[in-house]
C-alpha cells in the first residue's frame, strides 16, 4: 500500500482559520 500525505482538515479535524473542517468523505472512507 502506498503512503500518502493528507491534510488534517480533509481528514475531518477542525483546523481551519474559522474553526471548521473541510471533511472529504472519500478521504474518511479510505
Amino acid at each position: 500500500m502506498k503512503k500518502i500525505l493528507v491534510s488534517a482538515c480533509l481528514a475531518g479535524f477542525s483546523c481551519r482559520y474559522d474553526g471548521n473542517a473541510m471533511t472529504d468523505p472519500k478521504i474518511v472512507k479510505w
